[in-house]
């Protein structure tokens, strides 16, 4: 299971200077030799969803469901709210969720009513409770899966704060030298993993605009002894999050020196690098590779699906904004984009090649054959099929009864 965070990533102001070098025409992108399980990987079936119109992302919740999100208007402060629609694989509308704040497809969600007070509801049963914090403030915020409770921060505040929804009280977790986070989770009863971002500039002799370094390195805290740790830092290719049912621990990627860090809770001192030099290209006017935020884990395996996109520099490259790559920003022109699969040995496939479409990967299926994918030029949703062959096996999908859900029109 991805675990699916608000992460402002993608709206992360600052810049960084591009140094002034002689621009160079893309160079032709050497091909990764495609080794024998994954050249037998075929694909059975590509089908096109009639899901509605201006829906922007999607996942399963469950082998037959499917979620989509399309916008649903602001709450106070401009904060954007969404409307989730769960429909079949025929396209039929089951359920629908109206201004929806926060629901990574788990049996908690998180909206506003129509007097903008945000309310819990636990989906399989229908409870509701007002929950009295200040809601458009919140910068990240993420359930914690060790109790009945849920971890945020709000805006520039240095705190980490924990709201219990069974006592229906709020604490502070943890006291940090700044705040401006981006991202957490709990990754143990003990222990949170975060982001924020870290600024420092200089100026140039002569002249006005300042180079601006951003940096977001990701952070470890143990609240048992109050001890903090850098683990890594996020580049511009973002960060995937992924929970491994079998090994009950979080496992996070991101992007270092053309090698992927995967990074596991249970052993932080331990990374695997997996070498993608061979996929990630930067220029100073252009960048194709793997962007990580639309990437998917493989739920029974160390396969990736990865959407593979070839983004343009707007403006003069040398005032480019350092921004996480993304669909969405304005300092970028997207130029297409296809989908991958990535080994843990860093061997690739290819599995799509269409030139007049950008592909991003939404989700896996819970069985792992099957993954969801959207044209971002058209807005079209497809789920591809795959035959696995038995070189990443399926396994028997376990299911958790207290934090299963039941949807029924």
């Amino acid at each position: 299971m991805t675990v699916r965070l608000i992460v402002p990533l993608c709206l992360l102001l600052g810049s960084a200077v591009v140094t002034a070098q002689r621009s160079t025409a893309p160079a032709p992108v050497p091909q990764p030799v495609t080794p024998g399980p994954l050249q037998k990987i075929k694909i059975v079936a590509n089908t096109r969803l009639n899901v509605p119109a201006g829906c922007t992302h999607g996942f399963f919740l469950d082998n037959d469901l499917l979620v989509f999100a399309i916008a649903d208007g602001e709450a106070r402060d401009e904060m954007p709210l969404n409307k989730y629609i769960v429909c079949n694989r025929r396209g039929e509308v089951v359920r629908e969720y109206e201004k929806v704040l926060f629901w990574d497809g788990g049996p908690l969600m998180l909206k506003v009513n129509a007097l903008n007070t945000l309310l819990l509801i636990d989906l399989g049963t229908g409870d509701q409770q007002i929950i009295e914090i200040d809601y458009p403030a919140i910068s990240a915020f993420s359930f914690n899966p060790f109790s009945h409770s849920f971890i945020y921060a709000l805006g520039w505040q240095n705190q980490i704060m924990e709201y219990d929804y069974e006592s229906r009280t709020s604490r502070v977790l943890a006291k940090l030298s700044s705040g401006n986070f981006l991202l957490m989770s709990q990754v143990s009863p003990n222990e949170i993993i975060y982001a924020r971002a870290k600024i420092s500039a200089y100026y140039k002799m002569f002249e006005d605009d300042p180079y601006i370094s951003v940096q977001v390195p990701l952070f470890l805290i143990n609240l048992k002894h109050y001890k903090e740790a850098e683990l890594t830092k996020i580049s511009r290719t973002g960060i995937l999050m992924h929970f491994d049912q079998d090994r009950k621990e979080l496992q996070f990627i991101v992007e270092e020196r053309g090698f992927l860090k995967v990074l596991r809770s249970g052993d932080l001192k331990h990374p695997r690098m997996i070498r993608i030099s061979q996929l990630n290209h930067y220029d100073e006017r252009w960048f194709e590779g793997v962007i990580l935020h639309y990437s998917e884990m493989h739920p029974g395996s160390g396969l990736l699906a990865c959407s593979r996109l070839r983004l343009n520099y707007k403006g003069d490259p040398k005032k480019n904004k350092f921004e996480i790559f993304n669909l969405r920003s304005k300092n970028f022109a997207v130029a297409g984009g296809e989908i991958h699969l990535l080994d843990m040995q860093g061997h690739c496939r290819q599995l799509t090649d269409s030139k007049d479409k950008t592909e991003v990967v939404c989700d896996w299926n819970p069985d792992g054959d099957e993954i969801l994918y959207r044209d971002d030029r058209s807005g079209d949703f497809y789920v591809m099929e795959l035959d696995l062959k038995g070189e990443f096996g399926k396994k028997a999908l376990e299911i958790d009864q207290k934090t299963t859900i039941q949807i029924r029109p």
